[in-house]
């Protein structure tokens, strides 16, 4: 029996519990299609720009599935206005240039979601030797929400290592990384994107088209941090000016990863974080094949799965792992406010003997202080 593969292109993934489209062997069928534009995930008022964006999205789903606009063997649209060719026929002689090698096309008068004006699906045969990825989506982090979000926010990395490392946790560090935003803290559930390295074919399969790279960056949701794994490889470019906008637009938290930045000034001036090795004018195919996403990574010698939380100030990132999340930020909250106490008191002259660590009697003074006995 032939196995079915899910196949996903951004602005269909995490969002209905059903893929962009279906492939069993050569076979694909699609479902809908949209004219929504994906930066602003509004439908534009224009019918020219709706259908635009529609065949756009029908390259996408071809190219994602490993074939091209030649594997199509039919195209069905409904729109709102059924005399209004002219928008449709523009765009279909441009991918069809061919009146001898053409699909079949349908077009149906329908009532359609309020500010659509036209959606289309598509069935294709494709070529037998390219199987179609499955975009398996990010789990979220267990328990996390805005609450854990801002809790966390108001620790430092190095308050929340040190609860980690009494659960055995020492590997959770992100080395090698430094942010491009001093000041500015990230928090967020993690989406992971893994780089093999260089090898021509592999590139020429993979390297191409909407990569597993480009894949990343137009799925990212809001609050998300995108992390990379480039194998701390530092001398060629992991992301650039229009990907780090992509994400921006999209609502990450943050960029991690541990090879190198391009277009390191545009980047920065975009304003969205980024940890990194620092900057490389190399393109992405001097090192690196972009290889799959959504899967347990290695980033700056950490293990990195799909819903752990990223967090990074100045000091740099770290990961703590989704099981553990709410019960680390509790305790490190704890120790942040002790903390603040003890700094206080050295502040106004106490010697740290005794105080830091608290002894019995410097515990005792500052439960008295907190109203707690």
């Amino acid at each position: 029996m032939a196995k079915r593969i899910a196949v996903n292109t951004e602005g269909f993934a995490h969002v209905n519990p059903v893929p962009v489209a279906s492939r069993i062997g050569r076979h694909l069928s699609s479902g809908v299609l949209t004219g929504r534009d994906l930066a602003t995930r509004e439908f534009p008022a224009a019918l020219d720009e709706q259908v635009r964006i529609v065949f756009e999205r029908i390259a996408e789903l071809l190219e994602t599935a490993g074939g091209d606009t030649g594997d199509i063997l039919k195209v069905t649209l409904w729109v709102e206005r059924y005399r209004d060719r002219d928008a449709i026929n523009r765009e279909w002689e441009l991918m069809f240039p061919d009146p001898a090698s053409r699909p079949a096309r349908q077009i149906i008068k329908a009532q359609l979601d309020e500010g659509a004006l036209i959606q289309a699906d598509v069935t294709a045969i494709l070529p037998e030797s390219t199987p179609a990825p499955a975009v398996v989506v990010a789990p979220a982090a267990s328990g996390f929400d805005e609450a854990l979000r801002a809790k966390l926010a108001g620790i430092p990395v190095s308050t929340l290592s040190s609860a980690l490392r009494k659960r055995g946790h020492v590997n959770v560090f992100l080395d090698g990384l430094t942010t491009n935003q001093p000041g500015v803290r990230i928090v967020g559930p993690a989406r992971t994107l893994r780089f093999i390295p260089f090898r021509p074919d592999l590139f020429a399969s993979h390297g191409g088209g909407f990569n597993a790279q480009k894949l990343a960056f137009d799925t990212v949701n809001e609050g998300e941090i995108l992390v990379v794994e480039a194998r701390g490889e530092r001398t060629t470019g992991t992301v650039g000016d229009i990907l780090a906008l992509r994400a921006q637009v999209r609502g990450a938290a943050g960029i991690v990863t541990d090879g190198g930045v391009r277009d390191w000034t545009q980047v920065a001036d975009i304003g969205i974080p980024v940890f990194s090795q620092g900057p490389h004018p190399s393109v992405l195919g001097r090192r690196h094949v972009p290889w799959e996403t959504d899967v347990a990574i290695a980033c700056g010698g950490a293990a990195v799965l799909p819903g752990d939380v990223i967090v990074g100030d100045d000091d740099g990132a770290i990961v703590i792992p989704a099981a553990l999340v709410a019960e680390i930020a509790e305790e490190a909250a704890v120790v942040e406010a002790e903390d603040a106490w003890v700094l206080q008191q050295v502040a106004d002259g106490h010697p740290v003997d005794g105080l830091f660590p608290m002894n019995e009697q410097w515990r005792s003074r500052y439960l008295e202080s907190q109203g707690e006995q």
